[in-house]
């Protein structure tokens, strides 16, 4: 991550963009397509990632910095691409594709663009969209569905199906715990302690026993590398 030598226009531009990112694509839903998330999600991501991509190459200066994520991550990717080439359905491959490629472009950009000080932001719209989506998955759990959102498996908010929520909800919960960590502000921490409380209620009525195991041992191998790294 380039810090505080990327240029303060480009850095904000990226953050509003990524900020949009993290609020848009849990919500976004379309009940009218036969796929009514993921369509209107990766469609969001892909709009994102052009504005990023075009921030990033047009920048001033343009700096590629590789972490050490950078190679496995490459490596990731093209294995996964040879792969749609011996797929039982092309189509349905490339559908994947463009979900992995999206993603790691989307993580380049960030990796050589975001600013620092823009993190404490985007940890409080994570954070948020969570708490709003634990609302409404919480609210299907108990029966309340004033938006009537469609599902494949209840509770699941704007997820389409329950074990989608959940993945999306240890990926979100991390964020939560994070802000409360990190931020001084008050009304940041209360946000980052009711936003957690509910997600992790969420995730427990998901029913989804692999997502709880998922985020435990994340949480648990986290701790211990944190511990760590404090005590070298």
């Amino acid at each position: 991550m380039p810090g505080s030598s990327t240029p303060h226009r480009d850095a904000t531009l990226l953050a509003w963009v990524l900020a949009a990112l993290v609020i848009l694509v849990p919500l976004a839903l379309w009940g009218n397509l036969r796929d009514y998330t993921l369509a209107p999600k990766l469609l969001i991501v892909q709009i994102a990632l052009v504005l990023l991509m075009g921030s990033w190459l047009i920048g001033t200066p343009f700096t590629i910095y590789l972490s050490s994520a950078t190679l496995p991550a490459i490596c990731f990717v093209f294995v996964c691409t040879v792969s749609i080439l011996h797929a039982t359905d092309p189509i349905a491959g490339l559908l994947e594709g463009t979900k992995l490629w999206s993603g790691f472009g989307i993580y380049l950009v960030v990796a050589n663009r975001l600013n620092k000080t823009h993190i404490p932001g985007l940890l409080v719209a994570i954070t948020s969209t969570g708490l709003l989506i634990s609302l409404l998955g919480i609210a299907q759990y108990l029966g309340w569905q004033p938006f009537k959102l469609p599902s494949a498996g209840l509770p699941s908010a704007t997820l389409g199906f329950r074990n989608i929520a959940a993945m999306y909800l240890i990926q979100a919960i991390p964020f939560g715990l994070a802000l409360q960590a990190l931020t001084r502000s008050t009304h940041q921490a209360w946000l980052a302690s009711l936003a957690t409380g509910l997600m992790a209620v969420f995730l427990i009525y998901t029913r989804t026993r692999g997502a709880w195991i998922g985020l435990t041992t994340g949480l648990l191998l986290a701790s211990v590398l944190l511990f760590a790294a404090a005590r070298s």
